[in-house]
């Protein structure tokens, strides 16, 4: 089967979008058709996708020699071996479509960098086509990167001058979302007790930022405080580097400050079905294969959905700590039935670490931030500035080494996909029947306070 081209697949699927789009402009149906469409246009191109990483899959079992660009930070393992991705691929000077897992010796390699790497091409799972075990060979071709990604390196450069490892790790985590630089023994405990998620960029980071930004600017300008934070926005996934759950958190900011400028509303069933068929649209290869995109999805449908809806139904009066234990559970709930699937394994001291670790995050990001900045603009007192971010960062792994070394706080769990779809269903039908539930007892009081309202009440009889 050869490839589509953009005039078979893309350009009638724009075509019927923008048809759909006029007829449906004056009537409810708009935000339907926007999230059918995305993901319809998802489907194709990620059939398309499909298609085309063909002719990477059939490299596979054999030795090539690929150049690419190094897609994400390098990581070292405790082995000492150099992790990496490569993506925008040549094989023997010819353009290949897909994307590689890279393992190998030791060697200098930077995000940007253009190298090329020999060896035995195996399979994969997840997001990526194939990977090398093990590179025979690694050469860099070119150290050449662009400003963004300079400033970038530049920040991570300060952020280690400012902090000691794995503290610095750890910030940079929290702030834009790397993972992989984070050791392989403190990621291990992170998913122990439940925290994985804090080094995994969401709607919650984007928020705090957000929101801290228009704070100042909000009563001089509503039209410039918006601005400002969208490009601040755009910055964050630049400095971030693109990852699945980044574009999730940035498109889901970016459609709530948009719906806020035009004083508009945006139910949150109606913002995360705009985000997937957006995103699913851009990037296809996240609805087909990312399990972080999954992940961050799930988690945000039970922050923003499940955790609302229990806290109506059981919580008569809401309170901070509660709020927070209902919307950690919620988010474990509704991510938990793919993890087991996935890794085999469930936190038991998870609410324990996110009631104790969560309200520390928003300070933790502003101050290692700070201590980034200084790192890189003023290393002479980067210490100075970082001892509060230190303190902190501190905490957290104090609380995290603690709830990891004790041995309740993960067990071992599988489920099939069978059992996983049938436990998503069975939230799926209880979230129904608390919604239902609250749209009954709203409008049961709605009745109540118009019966009782001074218009309705029975005119009074004159005495004589």
């Amino acid at each position: 089967m050869g490839r589509f081209g953009l005039w078979q697949v893309e350009l009638p699927l724009l075509m019927t979008a923008a048809l759909a789009l006029v007829l449906a402009r004056r009537s409810r149906l708009v935000l339907p058709a926007v999230v059918v469409l995305g993901l319809v246009l998802g489907i194709f191109r990620g059939a398309q996708s499909v298609v085309e990483y063909a002719e990477l899959e059939r490299l596979v079992g054999q030795k090539v020699t690929l150049v690419g660009e190094v897609a994400d930070d390098a990581t070292v393992s405790d082995k000492g071996h150099l992790n990496f991705s490569l993506h925008r691929l040549t094989h023997e000077g010819q353009p290949i479509s897909g994307a590689v897992r890279v393992r190998g010796r030791y060697q200098k390699v930077k995000r940007g960098y253009a190298v090329s790497v020999t060896g035995k091409l195996g399979p994969t799972i997840g997001s990526k086509q194939a990977e090398f075990g093990f590179a025979s060979q690694i050469e860099v071709l070119s150290t050449e990167i662009g400003w963004l990604e300079e400033i970038r390196q530049r920040f991570f450069a300060g952020m280690r001058t400012a902090l000691p490892e794995p503290l610095a790790s750890l910030a940079l985590g929290l702030l834009v979302g790397t993972r992989g630089l984070i050791p392989k023994s403190l990621q291990d405990q992170l998913t122990k007790v439940g925290l994985s998620h804090i080094v995994a960029v969401s709607g919650y980071n984007l928020t705090i930022l957000t929101r801290a930004a228009q704070r100042p600017l909000r009563q001089l300008s509503k039209y410039l405080s918006t601005a400002l934070v969208l490009w601040l926005v755009l910055g964050f996934v630049v400095v971030s580097g693109f990852s699945a759950s980044i574009v999730r958190a940035a498109v889901v900011s970016v459609l709530a400050l948009l719906a806020a400028y035009y004083g508009r509303e945006l139910r949150p069933m109606a913002l995360i079905a705009l985000a997937a068929g957006l995103t699913a649209a851009v990037k296809p290869d996240y609805l087909w294969s990312d399990l972080g995109w999954q992940l961050s999805f799930l988690a945000f449908f039970g922050i923003m959905v499940l955790a609302p809806a229990v806290e109506q139904r059981f919580v008569k009066k809401p309170r901070a700590i509660k709020t927070l234990l209902i919307e950690s559970l919620s988010a474990q709930i509704m991510t938990f039935p793919l993890i087991a699937v996935i890794f085999q394994q469930l936190s038991i001291a998870s609410l324990v670490s996110n009631v104790i670790v969560l309200p520390l995050i928003p300070a933790v990001m502003l101050l290692g931030f700070v201590a980034g900045l200084g790192g890189w603009l003023i290393a002479p007192i980067a210490g100075w500035l970082a001892w509060p971010a230190a303190l902190l960062l501190r905490l957290i792994l104090a609380v995290v080494d603690h709830l990891a070394g004790l041995s309740w706080s993960s067990i071992q769990l599988y489920i099939s996909t069978t059992d996983m779809v049938l436990i998503y269903g069975l939230v799926a039908a209880v979230l129904l029947i608390m919604l239902r539930a609250a749209k009954q007892s709203t409008l049961a009081t709605q009745t109540k306070l118009v019966a009782a309202s001074p218009e309705n009440a029975p005119p009074r009889q004159k005495l004589n």
